[in-house]
């Protein structure tokens, strides 16, 4: 998964005075003042647009960012084993994709994908994570249900979002100006809205990924908390393979960090539409 803000950055970052984003261990009481949710994700949804990426063209935008982040930000991947500027692996072929645009200019400045193998007896073996986790991960990754798990892979943030959304959230309204700055560490909220929406509307259950500690810390803060399986593994630095149910992960998530839960879950509309989508 790809770059994310600094808790210092997190902690200065919502356009309300009032909501305070200090992160506490989840087994501390604290008494919380009604946090201001729905001026939260008003603001959000006025600067950020998240979609699935569902046509070719959507796609293509999504392995030039990649390209952009893991071959020449980050050198991840080699930038000359993508001539036509666009990162790509074998993994796409049965891959869900979704964008983050700023709203003013629809321009690209996110993206990450769900790699969901076919449901077969070896269903873990077409995970990326499965190249490189020791023995002792795969060994909790191939308990998850089959056809309804899936890896959460190149998440992707360009380092261009901040010079784009300080230009875009000043066109969109002279009271916006500096919001898209401020509202900067969230999208990876937005980007996880995006994965939340994917799994709703495809029946994935289980998300599993490689990440590094940091960030796990990172969404400990948003209230996503993720169960280790095995120990660390050098692969691009440290990261731990983990995993989660989706339902308990946002339940857990709306209980401690409900502002982030609104942002994650279209305030709860995500949530709603899997549920008739159920019952139908």
């Amino acid at each position: 998964m790809g770059t994310q803000p600094s808790p210092e950055t997190l902690r200065a970052s919502l356009p309300s005075p009032s909501l305070s984003l200090s992160c506490r261990p989840v087994d501390t009481p604290v008494a919380r003042a009604p946090l201001p949710r729905l001026d939260v994700l008003k603001h959000f949804d006025s600067v950020f647009s998240e979609t699935p990426a569902t046509t070719a063209t959507d796609i293509e935008d999504a392995f030039r960012l990649r390209y952009q982040v893991y071959c020449l930000d980050r050198g991840f991947e080699s930038a000359e084993a993508c001539p036509q500027g666009m990162e790509r692996d074998s993994y796409d072929a049965y891959a869900l994709h979704c964008l983050l645009r700023e709203r003013a200019g629809t321009q690209p400045i996110g993206t990450v994908r769900l790699v969901r193998p076919a449901a077969t007896p070896a269903w873990f073996s077409g995970l990326p994570l499965a190249a490189y986790a020791p023995q002792e991960s795969m060994a909790d990754i191939m308990r998850l249900p089959a056809g309804t798990t899936a890896e959460v892979s190149r998440f992707a943030i360009t380092r261009a979002a901040r010079e784009v959304l300080r230009a875009s959230s000043a066109q969109v309204s002279p009271k916006l100006e500096g919001v898209g700055e401020k509202l900067l560490p969230f999208m990876s909220l937005g980007l996880i809205r995006g994965l939340v929406r994917l799994s709703m509307q495809h029946g994935v259950t289980h998300w599993c990924l490689a990440a590094e500690p940091s960030l796990l810390r990172r969404l400990r803060s948003f209230g996503l908390h993720f169960t280790n399986a095995g120990p660390l593994v050098d692969h691009r630095g440290l990261r731990q393979v983990c995993y989660a149910e989706l339902g308990t992960l946002l339940e857990r998530a709306e209980a401690e960090r409900p502002e982030f839960w609104d942002i994650m879950t279209e305030g709860g509309l995500l949530m709603a539409g899997n549920l008739a989508q159920n019952a139908a």
